[in-house]
């Protein structure tokens, strides 16, 4: 998993026999409240107790399949079966993930769980065709997706980051709001007793203290002490016995988990709503492949779109296998990105450890059902915690572009849509069959909308603005507004729209004052999501832009050594810069990477 190990190790010489190089990747600076980077290698304890937060992240989503096979009523031991091969599954996406070689994988400690996305599709595919449909349609889903994942950058303009953003938002609003229903037992057949108050109560503060008032590993294992601390209470206050599923289904200590639900079929009638599901999983794998990027690097300006491809075609892999193998859907989950996060430690070998300690459950059919038996209280206090890391990082995402009316409809929009099943549920009743499960699911409602929105309200924006300038009334201020004024339209991001306005400003007063500039300057400025090009046209000589700097003594002693200064300021703040003549006009185009 990482290549910093020695060049003739036998990992080292299996990885790259079987996995092709990467392009190197850009240097990063370690933020402050990340104790163990993607790169770096924690020590064991930090390793291992770190895998085992992400594992038992992971039994918490066991929620998901739970809730499937309770829905549809599947016997329990095919629920146990379920269970267990999803544990599988999730191990082998921990790792596919962190590869550093080859085409799958964004190499980042990304893990995968247990998804909410197809949990209403998968119910209706079971009450048609049983396990065997929702398993065809989750393969082709997840197919839909790696396909997707090949044509990010065309498809970029309509997947913006504020739209990843929202969808990183909804998805730990979902997960919050599910950890709040279950953390205070709402809609629960018998009200919650004293037991589940402690229970919950204990965990959730357990992890919230640490988190904040600890460090170094105590805060990175807050998690694990936290559910640690709940089965304890559990335990003693008899709640654990009374929430024991599954307790007369035929469970084998050490044995093959039950294969008899596996099956593929297929019906068109639900390839709508598992399609647009894994829309929403692209969006939703595009937004944690970008936060695990920016969580690992203080110095993030944009996102890399090969990583983002590689990890989104890993994620519908992920979705495929789960399909194929007879498990619950199973893609990246912002919530252990969140963990991660929260608790300071991101490295990559995480994956690793987390895949061992998960791959030998699988085999343990009776951990299913441990698993399968954690109380609510645990199940929301951990979902509540983490979900506000989730929440935190979809908000940011949203605020790194500059929102325009167009762009402040839209999110405001979708949030306001997406629960409208849940607000109006009588709203549904009235609507054709095919269309309640679309309407169903919060995400997959505020990514219709977002995308509705985003496509209809694209009619009509200027990829182009011009602005003639008067040389003899040059305002460096007018110039900001106008970048300013472009940047907000286009929804480009607030850093490098500054950039180009003072580089602009720089440009354009040193022609005015420096070169004699008479003629009316046209400025034109372009954004195509990748970059913001800026070209400005005047009738007059080429103006030096010096790649190296000019000493002091340079400047002072040349008299044209302040022109030079600019040129080089102007070269600095641009990415690329290009000049040229025609004739009695010259041209120079400026470029920033977005």
């Amino acid at each position: 998993m990482d290549d910093s190990a020695a060049p003739n190790s036998p990992r080292r010489g299996l990885l790259s026999i079987v996995f092709s190089p990467r392009d190197p990747e850009p240097p990063r600076r370690k933020p402050p409240e990340i104790a163990y980077a993607v790169d770096e290698t924690p020590p064991p304890l930090v390793t291992w107790v770190g895998a085992l937060q992400q594992a038992s992240q992971c039994a918490v989503s066991l929620v998901i399949p739970l809730a499937v096979c309770q829905a549809a009523d599947v016997p329990r031991r095919t629920a146990v079966g379920l269970i267990s091969l999803s544990l599988l599954v999730m191990a082998v996406a921990a790792v596919l993930q962190a590869l550093r070689r080859g085409p799958v994988g964004s190499g980042f400690l990304a893990p995968s769980n247990a998804t909410t996305v197809y949990m209403i599709p998968s119910v209706s595919a079971v009450a048609i065709g049983g396990l065997p449909l929702m398993f065809g349609m989750t393969l082709v889903a997840g197919l839909f997706e790696a396909g997707l994942s090949r044509g990010l950058r065309r498809l970029r303009p309509f997947f913006p980051p504020e739209i990843a953003g929202l969808v990183t938002f909804l998805v730990g609003l979902g997960a919050g709001t599910l950890g709040l229903r279950e953390l205070l037992a709402i809609d629960t057949p018998a009200p919650a007793g004293t037991a589940h108050w402690i229970v919950a109560g204990l965990t959730l503060a357990t992890m919230m203290g640490l988190n904040v008032w600890s460090s170094g590993r105590l805060r990175m294992s807050c998690v694990l002490i936290g559910i640690t601390v709940g089965y304890a209470a559990a335990l003693v206050t008899g709640l654990l016995w009374r929430t024991w599923r599954f307790g007369d289904a035929p469970v084998t200590p050490v044995g093959l988990p039950p294969l008899g639900h596996l099956g593929l079929a297929f019906d068109p009638r639900l390839l709508a709503v598992f399609l647009i599901g894994a829309v929403a999983s692209t969006l939703k794998a595009i937004a944690v492949v970008t936060t695990a990027q920016r969580s690992n690097d203080a110095n993030w300006v944009r996102a890399d779109m090969r990583a983002t491809e590689r990890g989104v075609l890993a994620d519908g892999l992920v979705t495929a296998l789960s399909g194929l193998a007879g498990s619950a859907a199973v893609n990246l989950a912002p919530s252990q990105l969140g963990l991660a996060i929260a608790t300071g430690v991101t490295s990559r070998r995480i994956a690793l450890a987390m895949a061992a300690i998960l791959v030998p459950l699988c085999f343990i059919p009776a951990v299913a059902l441990v698993f399968a038996s954690m109380p609510v209280g645990m199940i929301g206090a951990s979902l509540l915690f983490t979900s506000a890391f989730v929440l935190t990082n979809g908000i940011e995402m949203m605020a790194s572009r500059m929102l325009d009316a167009r762009r402040v409809m839209t999110i405001g929009a979708a949030v306001l849509v997406a629960p409208l099943a849940q607000v109006f549920p009588g709203f549904l009743e009235g609507l054709p069959d095919w269309l309640q499960p679309l309407l169903n699911t919060p995400l997959v409602v505020g990514m219709l909308v977002a995308l509705s929105l985003n496509l209809l309200f694209r009619i009509g924006v200027a990829r182009r603005c011009e602005l003639l300038v008067d040389p003899a009334l040059v305002d460096s201020m007018a110039l900001q507004r106008f970048m300013e004024g472009c940047g907000v339209q286009w929804g480009a991001r607030a850093d490098v729209v500054r950039r180009a306005g003072f580089a602009l400003g720089e440009l354009v007063e040193t022609l005015a004052r420096d070169f004699a500039v008479v003629a009316p300057m046209l400025i034109e400025a372009r954004f195509d999501e990748f970059h913001i090009d800026v070209r400005v046209a005047y009738a007059g000589a080429l103006m030096p832009l010096p790649a190296r700097r000019s000493s002091f003594d340079e400047i002072a002693d040349s008299p044209d050594g302040g022109q030079r200064l600019a040129g080089f300021m102007i070269r600095h703040y641009a990415d690329r810069v290009r000049t040229d003549q025609h004739g009695e006009m010259t041209f120079v185009d400026l470029q920033f990477d977005h």
